[in-house]
């Protein structure tokens, strides 16, 4: 498959965002300039187990499902809404990151160096974030995601294109996961929010899969919405609310939604807690840690307010309750692989 030549850069593991050398950094895929002047990629570092079906926009595409992809969103972006979305990812991930996810890593042993894979990447600012904090990061995302990869700075050494259920990672191969946000849209029809028939299987097979490319004493970090919280303010009204409660809530940006409807996408503690115990020990974090997304751009009025919140329920010891907007785990695989 070939890479048009506009869209192909140099695999130059010496820049700010190429791979690291330590930790057993991955191997980059190696190039050819064809007679035309397009580039092909001819091999895959020894963490594939396949060869890619294609590439979008010279990024490796391990799946056959590009029409189920929101590729075409991003082009209805105008220039200031873009600039927008990318300083709110930016701040939201910096955050995670920093406060989040590193700080848990290292809590578990985990040091820069060590091999991070975050699942559903979006527009790769978490991978470029780790990265900066010394740790051999790559993102993979479903779809829909690689023209904000070029123009955010990543290139095929650290991100690729992949069914989650699919994954084309060598057992034992990472050191952590990084899930954050992704696991209530496994097992949507529409990659978003329509569950389909056999959804807890699909999550199931995901996270079995997660469990096995992790090595032994490896974590995963997973945050979600929490089912049980009568507003989601991660995804607006739900789908199913009846037209005019969801008009109503949508003009008042209220993520309105029925816990108790078998259509809601979400998942509560418990059914988190059994989809993850697959993988091995359980630890919940508090909400206050994972909810650094308030001090992100769209939530700057409402970060003072979130924050006193959140240490108000983590205080009483309700931050996995009905009362705590988000849930956060970590999930770890058991040290002696059986």
């Amino acid at each position: 498959m070939v890479v048009p030549t506009f869209l192909s850069f140099s695999l130059n593991t010496t820049s700010p965002v190429g791979l690291g050398t330590s930790g057993g950094a991955f191997e980059p895929a190696t190039s050819a300039t064809m007679s035309d002047g397009s580039t092909i990629l001819k091999s895959f570092g020894p963490d594939f187990l396949r060869e890619p079906y294609s590439f979008d926009n010279g990024f490796p595409c391990f799946h056959q499902k590009s029409h189920l992809t929101d590729s075409s969103w991003f082009d209805t972006l105008s220039p200031e809404q873009w600039l927008t979305l990318v300083e709110q990812q930016q701040a939201g991930q910096r955050h995670k990151i920093d406060e989040l996810m590193v700080p848990t890593m290292q809590r578990y042993g985990i040091q820069p160096g060590a091999k991070v894979l975050a699942i559903g990447c979006g527009m790769g600012f978490d991978v470029l974030r780790l990265r900066h904090h010394g740790y051999d990061a790559m993102g993979c995302d479903f779809g829909g995601r690689t023209k904000a990869w070029l123009e955010n700075g990543l290139t095929p050494e650290i991100a690729f294109l992949a069914d989650a259920e699919d994954l084309p990672i060598a057992d034992n191969s990472f050191d952590a996961v990084y899930l954050w946000h992704v696991i209530e849209h496994f097992g949507c029809v529409d990659g978003n929010q329509i569950v389909g028939p056999n959804v807890n299987e699909v999550r199931a097979r995901i996270v079995d899969r997660i469990r096995s490319i992790l090595k032994p004493g490896g974590i995963c970090v997973v945050g979600t919405p929490n089912k049980r919280f009568p507003l989601d303010q991660y995804h607006g009204p739900h789908f199913y609310l009846p037209k005019g409660l969801r008009d109503w809530a949508s003009s008042r940006n209220l993520g309105v939604h029925f816990f108790w409807d078998k259509r809601d996408f979400l998942l509560s503690k418990r059914e988190l807690g059994r989809l993850f115990s697959r993988i091995g020990k359980l630890e919940w974090l508090s909400l206050s840690i994972g909810l650094a997304l308030s001090k992100g751009v769209t939530h700057k009025a409402k970060g003072p307010l979130l924050e006193r919140y959140a240490h108000t329920i983590d205080s009483l010891g309700l931050s996995t309750s009905f009362l705590s907007p988000a849930l956060h785990l970590v999930a770890q695989r058991e040290r002696h692989a059986k």
